[in-house]
């Protein structure tokens, strides 16, 4: 039996391949288009299949023919594309998991994991954000992936589906192009040699959690025992609390002694819900979830290795 990844050549779901890989497992990798780059390790190791989650014959065909018995749902237009093009966001990232979840009914897959968003709650939510805090999303990628997670759970309580969620808060991982993707830019610039004026105050922050962690959390939760899964839809994060724009640039200071870190006179980015604690004590009680990368300056060591790593800087 195999293991399908919807976005499998994205940045966390090719992470979830690699993991997957390395304990023997066969993984099929769904995408609409593919990264080469993100899979060139692991590209002999796996089977890919192009197809659009959005259609629901591809999706049909991907788990049919392939024996699939778990589904990592990860494929989704995000944030920023999702508010320029709002139809293509319903298309994928609603129709697409509808189609998702009909292929696990239709074809008895075991178990289907599905990847949720901070984004879920929305910004009128501050202090501490539970399992069980008020969503009130305000952008589409928000109000989609709320959706999902209810129509998730409707399948599982009515139609018997083993369907689970992971809720992430902002991801690091090298290569970011996205303006707004501060946490970031602030360790991957200095590691190229170059400076930056982040767009954001130094009193703010965000709650993070590190890409390879990402993907941890969503085999973590697939290998989890159905009888400890309860709350369904479920918090994680990497160091514990919000953690500030100030904090990730003394964390890159350490590596880097002069890194050239600055912060706008006229900060314009603060999209991010102010949160004391993106709190993940669900995850951790009933499947026990634990990440790699729990503090800002295990992240900035990562994140600065992999960026010199990547561009064969020394």
């Amino acid at each position: 039996m195999a293991k399908l990844i919807t976005g499998g050549t994205g940045v966390i779901g090719s992470e979830v391949a690699r993991q997957l890989v390395s304990r023997g497992e066969d993984v099929v990798l769904f995408d609409i288009s593919i990264n080469e780059g993100r899979i060139r390790d692991i590209r002999d190791k796996v089977k890919i299949v192009q197809g659009d989650v959005s259609i629901y014959p591809e999706v049909f065909s991907a788990v049919k023919e392939n024996g699939i018995d778990a589904v990592f749902h990860l494929g989704a237009v995000l944030g920023g594309r999702s508010e320029q093009v709002p139809w293509a966001s319903f298309q994928t990232n609603i129709l697409g998991t509808m189609n998702v979840l009909e292929a696990v009914r239709l074809f008895d897959v075991k178990i289907m994991v599905y990847t949720s968003s901070i984004g879920s709650f929305g910004p009128s939510i501050s202090g501490t954000a539970t399992d069980s805090s008020a969503q009130k999303p305000r952008t589409i990628y928000g109000i989609s992936k709320l959706y999902c997670e209810q129509v998730g759970r409707y399948y599982r309580e009515k139609m018997g589906i083993d369907f689970r969620a992971v809720r992430y808060p902002a991801v690091a991982a090298p290569g970011s192009q996205v303006y707004y993707h501060v946490f970031c830019h602030v360790f991957t610039k200095p590691a190229m040699g170059l400076p930056y004026e982040m767009p954001v105050p130094p009193d703010g922050g965000v709650s993070l959690i590190h890409y390879k962690d990402a993907a941890l959390a969503a085999i973590q939760l697939h290998d989890a025992p159905a009888e400890n899964i309860v709350t369904v839809n479920y918090n994680v994060a990497g160091p514990k609390g919000r953690v500030p724009y100030r904090d990730m640039e003394q964390a890159v200071k350490v590596i880097i002694p002069g890194a050239q870190l600055t912060y706008s006179k006229k900060p314009d980015v603060n999209l991010y819900p102010e949160l004391t604690l993106y709190d993940d004590s669900s995850a951790r009680a009933e499947w026990g979830w634990s990440p790699r990368y729990d503090t800002i300056e295990r992240i900035a060591e990562e994140m600065v290795r992999e960026t010199r790593e990547k561009h064969g800087i020394s």
